[in-house]
């Protein structure tokens, strides 16, 4: 009993710290970039780079060290995470795990709507993600990829009106950029800023930035001190409540059996007056 007592104190411990961790969190107005992955934090505020998320939109930052940045701001962006893109793909993901699960901005905060582009191209670009590297099919990824992945080939010259429109909301980019990403596939932005990540990445890592902007240029981070995801949480939960049932079970099946094999013990279950 005092096993099984142990084990549920402790279940309970861990859930209210996990609780208690997350309330912190929600409870800050605003995002601090201590909490960032390895390599989204180089990028986005160890060199102190401006949070941008799109044509002529940025977050400055809301303290003098130049470590937080305002969250009604930052979860505003269709971009925030533009600074990291230059990041591989595992630390990619990693920074899209912290922006839908730490910034408060919301699990759906990266979700790419893909209400009011025609059929000829929204029934293509869940699978071209997929097969570009973008297997959340995020927006972000889809919009710092900068590519129509081919998806507007189909669609007639209306369609194509229409897809630019829905590009242009999506991505937040400019009217021409849209028309772009229309008629030649590409819709990137800005040359100069990928240019000037691309020169941090060659001063940090040696030269490898010289390669280019791909998700290649930066090695893994180690993944230590992340917040536990959702799931990891339900495997939690799930884990004590199996680990309590399978004690319960033990202690009563013990007993059942002790009763069994002790016709005194039996004896004694029975009502005043009768034998087995």
């Amino acid at each position: 009993m005092n096993t099984l007592l142990h084990i549920s104190l402790l279940c309970s411990l861990t859930l209210q710290s996990i609780a208690s961790d997350a309330m912190v969190r929600r409870q800050s107005n605003d995002i601090d970039s201590e909490t960032m992955p390895e390599c989204t934090k180089s990028f986005c505020a160890g060199l102190g780079t401006i949070i941008y998320g799109g044509t002529g939109v940025h977050c400055p930052y809301t303290d003098s060290d130049a470590k937080t940045w305002s969250r009604q701001c930052f979860c505003n962006l269709k971009t925030p995470l533009r600074c990291a893109w230059i990041c591989n793909w595992n630390a990619w993901m990693n920074a899209e795990d912290w922006y839908t699960g730490n910034t408060g901005c919301g699990p759906q905060a990266d979700d790419l709507d893909l209400k009011g582009l025609p059929a000829c191209a929204e029934d293509c670009l869940p699978d071209a993600l997929m097969d570009a590297g973008c297997i959340t099919k995020g927006r972000q990824c889809f919009c710092l990829n900068g590519d129509m992945l081919g998806c507007q080939n189909s669609c007639s010259h209306q369609e194509r009106a229409e897809v630019a429109t829905w590009l242009e909301g999506a991505c937040n980019i400019s009217q021409q950029l849209a028309n772009q990403g229309v008629e030649k596939g590409s819709f990137l932005e800005d040359p100069s800023f990928w240019a000037t990540l691309v020169d941090k990445a060659s001063v940090i890592f040696g030269g490898r930035g010289d390669e280019g902007v791909h998700k290649e240029v930066v090695a893994p981070p180690s993944r230590t001190g992340q917040p536990l995801r959702w799931y990891e949480i339900w495997a939690v939960v799930v884990l004590c409540f199996t680990a309590v049932a399978i004690l319960i079970g033990w202690r009563v099946s013990s007993h059942i059996g002790r009763i069994k094999s002790n016709p005194a013990e039996r004896a004694s279950l029975l009502p005043t007056g009768e034998t087995l």
